[in-house]
């Protein structure tokens, strides 16, 4: 795989001021598209633009994820 234009997670993790773990919660999602190889995860910098583009309205480091239970009620969502 070329990785000219691909970055690892880790760098688009603290490109995007989040942790690994919740960009990959993002890939195995369909959200943000990526490669693995060799057991290591690539994000195209086009896509990951593109991702931080779309979630500007989040706050910083939360990149779309709501806090609270995710069962929608709205009763536990922090302040």
């Amino acid at each position: 795989m070329s990785t000219s234009n691909h970055i690892p997670l880790d760098v688009a993790a603290r490109k995007t001021h989040t942790t690994t773990l919740n960009l990959l919660m993002h890939i195995k999602r369909g959200l943000l598209p990526a490669t693995e190889d060799q057991g290591q995860w690539f994000i195209n910098e086009a896509d990951l633009n593109t991702f931080i583009a779309d979630n500007r309205k989040a706050e910083p480091g939360e990149l779309g994820i709501h806090s609270g239970c995710g069962k929608g009620c709205g009763s536990c969502t922090e302040e």
